[in-house]
């Protein structure tokens, strides 16, 4: 191996033609990023995961545009800017001005009672606001896990995992969910963290009683109220719940258990919820709950007799009914905000819209075309485009497919034509079409995709919660997944499970899949029987190597592969390391320290010793050899079949540069999918720079 190049093969930026003539080489005849809805009709902007949204006092609206890595202001005449984010997905340091900052997913924006604006980026690791048009970090040090409060646990230097949607109180502390933590924790004035509730231990326990010793499942926004109760939306338990000033949790919205869709007219505490993600509350103290999978917000009066009553949604995910009736319009809504007078605001995020809905019960749509920013379909694949993509597959010809996550699609580069084409999803974000073309239906954020030798294809919906098929003749079906997240058992169905799909492989009997936010790998037979071959279902580390897989504990687990003996691996992302189930069903380490730190370390040496940073994807070659999208540290890394790990791609430096020249001095940008080709090149997707990059070996 004496030579390393790095080139461009499709995507968004500077795009580039690889010459079949001359591997490893390229010619840029595009690129750039840009709004075109830049001081123009809001009603013509194209969003991508719009998933929050927020008010000023003017009236204004904010918007995340999540993929975009902005976050955009519609202002009183309907017309639309960016006042952060350029665009291009990273991390820019404080003091940078907003404008100019590159930002890493934002996603929950709101305003403090003095008008600064506040939002989470860096996927959930960071809660920032922006002073004087520049950013400031408020908490998070950008490393998913835990910092145990302490006097001396100060909010920037701490880790959480999943920080989700802040509230104040009138003393000007902070609230925030640290979702996957389970708890609700606080930043004072001084910048210490503590936990308000929540003990920790993901569980539906603890009303009546002190709510820091109350067990939480997933919460995912809390809210607070005039009178100082604070609201949290308790999503995987199916409920919202409050705590009131004196520290004492109560349940004030659903009955919990498994989700459902009922209760309207009667007492909310009645009522079954499925998966309230955003609540918000009005100037009167009326209480609004988003539910992912009931598709429908719901109203909680404040009339004493907590009455919940549907406010908007008919149950589709979409988007109809503008100028009716907000209850018989389809909607896919994730944030939520009420004005004073009680006119609702909702980022309708599978549609690409913001919607109003006013005193009067109509719904409009305020923002959002609900367009997608997508090029390239039935043309050459060096004038695509992708957004945020994140899975790879190729078919052993040369061609490969791209899970295009934020445009909504499934993408086939033919190698030999030259040409890129839709194969699965319509662009709009949703749930529909099965039994039907692939290309006609809907999916929501496809994560990954996969192959079986029969040629047909597997499809992480990520956001659907389910996975997808598409045989030889274009129809699409679903194996597995019942649209819910959570649990409920193996040897079962697997449409009737609960599963959250990171990442997908597929053997000739057998698909595989990283059921992240559930702590465990699941392999669903041919038989459409689904079972856990590793992890517990709770997050943590392995206790040893070469013990039973489904007995070790695992943490968010993302990228699968499977070899041709059928040992299966994945990346155990949160552990920082890679790891394989061989085929007696036992676990063990392949690369990164095994104890879980995160770094960058060990090149030439021992995989098992090295540092990794956040692995996201993982692929094997037919001699054994084991690829790694090393993402946290920009990195692709390859383990010899001896055991030794060196870094193929990469110069730690997030950003783009260096196409046509060694791959090793080249700046990627989060890269994430990856797959080996037999003629030893090897291709990944470069989530970052919204790219496919391939390296070759010479």
């Amino acid at each position: 191996m004496n030579k390393t190049t790095l080139s461009l093969f499709a995507g968004l930026g500077l795009l580039g033609y690889v010459s079949l003539a001359s591997a490893g080489t390229i010619r840029t005849v595009a690129g750039g990023v840009a709004f075109p809805d830049e001081g123009g009709p809001a009603a013509e902007a194209r969003f991508l995961e719009d998933q929050s949204v927020a008010l000023d006092s003017s009236g204004n609206i904010y918007v995340s545009d999540t993929y975009h890595h902005r976050i955009c202001k519609v202002d009183a005449q309907g017309l639309i800017t960016t006042i952060a984010g350029t665009g291009i997905q990273g991390y820019s340091p404080d003091g940078t001005p907003a404008i100019n900052a590159n930002l890493y997913h934002p996603t929950d924006i709101t305003f403090d009672p003095s008008g600064v604006l506040y939002f989470t980026d860096g996927h959930g690791t960071y809660l920032r606001k922006i002073v004087a048009d520049k950013i400031v970090t408020v908490a998070g040090n950008g490393v998913s896990g835990f910092t145990p409060d302490s006097p001396v646990a100060f909010s920037t230097s701490s880790s959480f995992n999943g920080i989700s949607q802040p509230t104040f109180d009138n003393a000007g502390n902070i609230y925030f969910a640290d979702v996957l933590n389970h708890r609700i924790r606080i930043v004072n004035s001084f910048g210490v963290v503590t936990t308000t509730a929540g003990s920790g231990f993901l569980g539906d326990d603890g009303d009546n009683g002190p709510a820091k010793s109350a067990k939480l499942n997933t919460p995912t926004c809390v809210v607070m109220s005039a009178s100082g109760i604070l609201y949290i939306a308790d999503a995987f338990n199916n409920k919202v719940r409050a705590v009131t000033p004196t520290g004492i949790m109560t349940t004030v919205a659903g009955i919990g258990g498994g989700g459902g869709y009922s209760g309207d007219g009667d007492d909310a505490i009645l009522a079954r919820l499925n998966i309230p993600n955003r609540i918000a509350l009005d100037g009167a103290g009326n209480l609004y709950i988003s539910e992912n999978n009931n598709i429908r917000i719901r109203k909680v009066a404040n009339d004493g007799k907590r009455t919940i009553t549907t406010h908007a949604g008919n149950g589709s995910w979409v988007a109809s009914g503008d100028g009716g009736e907000a209850i018989k319009a389809g909607v896919s809504a994730t944030g939520i905000v009420a004005d004073f007078a009680g006119n609702l605001y909702i980022a309708d995020q599978g549609n690409g819209r913001v919607r109003k809905v006013d005193l009067g019960g109509i719904i409009t749509t305020v923002a959002g075309s609900g367009l997608h920013d997508i090029a390239g379909d039935g043309g050459q694949y060096f004038h695509s485009r992708f957004v945020s993509p994140e899975g790879l597959a190729s078919d052993g010809a040369g061609n490969f497919y791209v899970a295009d996550t934020g445009n909504q699609r499934v993408r086939l580069v033919h190698i030999s034509t030259g040409y890129i084409t839709a194969v699965a999803g319509n662009g709009v974000a949703g749930f529909s079409g099965n039994g039907g073309p692939a290309a006609l239906a809907n999916l929501n954020s496809p994560g990954a995709v996969a192959l079986d030798g029969s040629g047909n294809i597997y499809i992480a919906d990520t956001a659907n919660a389910r996975v997808r098929k598409v045989d030889s003749f274009g129809t699409i079906t679903l194996i597995a997944g019942n649209g819910q997240l959570a649990y409920t058992g193996d040897n079962i169905p697997a449409t009737s499970e609960g599963i959250s799909v990171y990442g997908i492989a597929a053997d000739t009997s057998n698909i595989y899949i990283a059921d992240s936010l559930n702590h465990r790998i699941r392999k669903i037979t041919n038989t459409g029987t689904i079972s856990t071959i590793a992890g517990t279902g709770a997050a943590g580390n392995a206790l040893g190597e070469g013990f039973p897989a489904s007995l070790q504990k695992i943490n968010a687990s993302s990228g699968v592969a499977v070899d041709n003996l059928g040992n299966v691996y994945f990346a155990d992302t949160g552990n920082n390391c890679v790891r394989k189930v061989d085929t007696q069903g036992l676990l063990t380490t392949i690369a990164g320290d095994r104890t879980g730190v995160s770094g960058f370390f060990g090149d030439g040496g021992p995989s098992t010793a090295a540092f990794l940073s956040k692995p996201q994807g993982v692929a094997v070659d037919t001699s054994g050899v084991v690829y790694i999208s090393d993402t946290g540290n920009n990195r692709v890394r390859m383990v010899s079949s001896s055991g030794v790990i060196t870094t193929i791609a990469g110069n730690g430096v997030k950003g783009f540069s260096g196409d046509n020249g060694p791959a090793e001095s080249a700046s990627l940008d989060s890269p994430v999918g990856i797959y080996a080709e037999p003629t030893g090149a090897v291709y990944f997707v470069d989530r970052g720079n919204n790219r496919v990059r391939r390296i070759t070996f010479q």
